[in-house]
């Protein structure tokens, strides 16, 4: 196995090992934690895409081949963990706690 393949599955399986945050809200029913989550998420990912989008513009062409490899999965972990952040701060702001 090459070593770029070891690096990208070694990096998709701690990323798929981090445990889900469960949101709670005392005085909000709980299907609309669900529709709340939901909505912060499409916001957090939208925001993720265009912070993505313009520096992958900026940056310009990645090149091809093992370090090529290795950026694109660091740039998936970092979007990744961008992406729980704003969750996190988003459900947080309307009054959630974890």
């Amino acid at each position: 196995m090459k070593a770029s393949t070891r690096i990208i599955a070694a990096v998709l399986l701690l990323a798929a090992c981090a445990a889900p945050v469960r949101w709670h809200h005392a005085s909000l029913p709980e299907d609309q934690w669900r529709r709340d989550e939901a909505a912060c998420n499409r916001r957090a990912m939208q925001k993720v895409d265009r912070e993505t989008a313009l520096s992958d513009t900026v940056a310009g062409n990645r090149g091809s081949g093992q370090g090529a490899a290795y950026e694109n999965a660091m740039a998936r972990v970092a979007a990744a963990k961008r992406v729980r952040a704003l969750v996190a701060a988003c459900m947080t702001a309307g009054g959630y706690e974890r």
